[in-house]
Order: C-alpha cells, then structure tokens, then sequence
C-alpha cells in the first residue's frame, strides 16, 4: 500500500480542487440531459415533432453551441429567436428579445395617443362633453344670442321708426323715442347682460370638463407610458443580456425540446416539405405520406 509520502499520493492530494468541481457539474448535467423525455405541447398532446425526434443520451455533446455561429447569436439578441442548422424557427420565450421590446415600448405610446383620441373624439366620431360646452357658449349664446340679438334688435328699431315717421300715427314721436331706446340700448344692454352670464357660464364648464376629460386619459397614458413603456421594457432588457450571453454557450435546440424550457418551434420547413410531399403523391393517385 503506497504511504501518505510516497508519490503516488502527493500527487493525488495536489490535484486541482476546482477542476474535481467542474468535473462534477460536468457529470451532474450530462446525467441531467440524458433524463429528458420527449414533451407534451400546450394543449396536452405530444408534440408531433417532439414525439417523432427522441431525445439521445449525448444530445449534449452531438451539437456546437451556439456561440460559433454569428447568425445564431444575433438573432437571439434581436429577436429572442434562432433557426437551427435543420432550418427549424424557433422562439425562445426566455429571450425577451431587443426588437420585441422596442415594439412593446411603441406600442405604449401609440396607445397613450389612443386614450386622448377616445377622450375627445373628432366631429365625425362625436362631441365630448367639453366641446358641446364650449360650442353653446361661443356659438349659441356669444354669437347669436349677443352679437346677433343687438344687430336684429338695431334692425327691428330701425324699421320701426322709418315707418313711424313716414306713416306719422296718433303719438309717433313717442313711438320713435320708445323703439330708439329699446333697440338701441334697452335691448342690447340685455343681452349683453345676460349673454355675458351665460358665455362665461359655458367657457367655466367647458374647461372643468375639459380638465376631467384630459385627466383620465393623462392618468391612463401617464400610467401606461410609466410601466408598460418604461419599467416593463427595462426589467426585460435587465433580464435579457445576462440569459443571452449564458445561452451562447449551449447548443442549438433540437425537435424533442419544442414546448418545454418556453421554446417552441414556430416554423418548421423540414415538415412542410414532407406534408406537401405527401400531398402531391396523393394527387397523383399514390399512397399518402404520414407526416410523423
């Protein structure tokens, strides 16, 4: 039996600890990889890929990772998304991807414009509340009531009193003073009273529900802008980098993955090749091809 001096064990204690380490974790997952069985998709059922492409005990070790392919890498950094050397599609729902994101990010601003536009529509789509206000007190009691009133009450006046002093009936200088003062003052100051009431009135309302018409749209754009455009897009793009630069360093996903790990595939022109395959042997009269 060799002693604690003799070579053989002091060069057996000097073995690297951290390289017994990594040797472990090298085993642990190649034991881990070896376990996986075939999946069931979203709705229940084997997947038809997954179900016709077993997974092989040294999956591991048949596939270069992805690090190697500069196609690959940028499409999961752009796109959260990589096609396999088998022309596979696949999404990699773990990658929130940089393009996707920014779309997310367009989108909450699009919508933000969205809840101004339902707030107050355009004339075709209808009157908000705010601008029906505005339009009765502008149009219909400053414009007609006021400035339109006193210049119909200086007309009426006027031809009241032409006609007074052509016709000259019982009193008519009486009736010449009488419409002067009425049409000409007595009137206007009216309507200048009472429109004055009623346009200011209409101009209060209008903005109070202008300022609730633009407040709940704010609080909803303000809202959506602040997570949906800003903190959601940030904790995905947080996660992102770290999950796409520690996924280089794995190979290429294989058929008998698609549904587990959030990868699917999403396009997959190996099958359609041979389902239209089969589709044109039975149009020519022979048998059908079985897509598995």
């Amino acid at each position: 039996m060799p002693t604690i001096s003799s070579p053989s064990s002091a060069q057996f204690l000097r073995f690297p600890v951290p390289l017994l380490a990594l040797s472990a974790v090298a085993v642990f997952v190649t034991g881990c990889g070896a376990k996986r069985d075939p999946v069931a998709n979203t709705e229940g059922e084997r997947s038809p890929v997954a179900a016709s492409a077993p997974a092989p005990a040294n999956a591991q070790d048949s596939r270069a990772m992805v690090l190697w392919d500069g196609a690959q890498i940028s499409d999961l950094y752009w796109n959260g998304m990589i096609t396999s050397a088998d022309e596979r599609r696949w999404n990699v729902g773990f990658l929130p991807g940089i393009a996707p994101t920014g779309t997310v990010v367009a989108n909450s601003w699009n919508r933000a414009g969205g809840y101004y536009q339902q707030a107050f529509p355009a004339e075709h789509e209808g009157i908000s509340p705010a601008r029906s206000c505005w339009r009765w007190a502008w149009g219909t009691v400053a414009s007609d009531f006021m400035i339109g009133g006193i210049g119909r009450d200086g007309a009426s006046s006027k031809s009241e009193i032409g006609s007074a002093c052509r016709e000259k009936p019982f009193g008519w200088p009486a009736v010449v003073v009488y419409e002067a003062v009425s049409g000409y003052v007595v009137k206007p100051a009216g309507r200048l009273l009472v429109g004055g009431i009623g346009t200011a009135l209409g101009g209060t309302a209008a903005v109070g529900c202008g300022a609730v018409q633009g407040a709940v749209p704010t609080v909803g754009a303000v809202a959506d802008i602040a997570v949906v455009g800003t903190v959601y897009p940030t904790l995905r793009l947080a996660w992102h980098h770290p999950a796409w630069a520690l996924s280089l360093v794995s190979a290429e996903p294989q058929p008998w993955q698609d549904g587990r790990w959030t990868l699917r595939i999403v396009s997959d022109p190996v099958r359609d090749r041979k389902l239209y395959k089969g589709i044109d042997r039975a149009a020519d009269g022979g048998p059908k091809h079985t897509v598995h």
